[in-house]
């Protein structure tokens, strides 16, 4: 008996582990056990069940799945961002200055949008921006270019570099 507190997530290991052995009438056993526990563990595109897709016991717990769990949204759609290329990585909201930024990983640069949709570039020329953070009147970002990564500091109001700070470790 399963004394986890996420007996689900247990259940689902349970079966990719049964997968890993190729033995699938037990995989299928115990993805029935997962499901009926309604945590919406989808297995769908779990490349480990890779041989059973198109299966009619798999397929059968794949429309449990959806239908124990069916996608729930409230959301609506606040604005697009009309940039193309854009490939942002990343995205940061300033509460205080109801903006959002997206960094770019193509374009090397950091947008500004408003909660309209209007939106204009606040740094350019970076490599390829990650991660970002907005703290106060500042937006942290990590910068990748020529085999280095820098921490970086803008003003939220300016776009101005505060500060730069080169991330460096081990490389593999």
């Amino acid at each position: 008996m399963t004394t986890s507190a996420d007996k689900a997530a247990v259940t689902y290991q349970m079966a990719r582990t049964w997968a890993e052995a190729k033995q699938w009438p037990e995989t299928v056993d115990w993805l029935r056990k997962a499901v009926a526990f309604k945590g919406g563990l989808d297995p769908s595109r779990d490349s480990i069940f890779a041989a059973l897709r198109g299966t009619r016991e798999f397929e059968a717990i794949l429309e449990a799945v959806q239908a124990s769990t069916p996608p729930v949204s409230h959301s609506s759609l606040g604005f697009k961002v009309q940039v193309r290329n854009l490939v942002p990585e990343s995205m940061a909201f300033d509460p205080a200055g109801d903006r959002f930024y997206f960094g770019s990983m193509r374009k090397g640069d950091v947008l500004e949008c408003t909660t309209a949709g209007n939106c204009r570039p606040l740094v350019s020329g970076l490599g390829t921006v990650l991660g970002m953070k907005v703290n106060g009147s500042s937006l942290w970002l990590l910068n990748n270019e020529n085999n280095a990564s820098y921490l970086m500091r803008y003003q939220l109001a300016s776009g101005h570099l505060v500060n730069t700070f080169s991330v460096s470790g081990p490389r593999s």
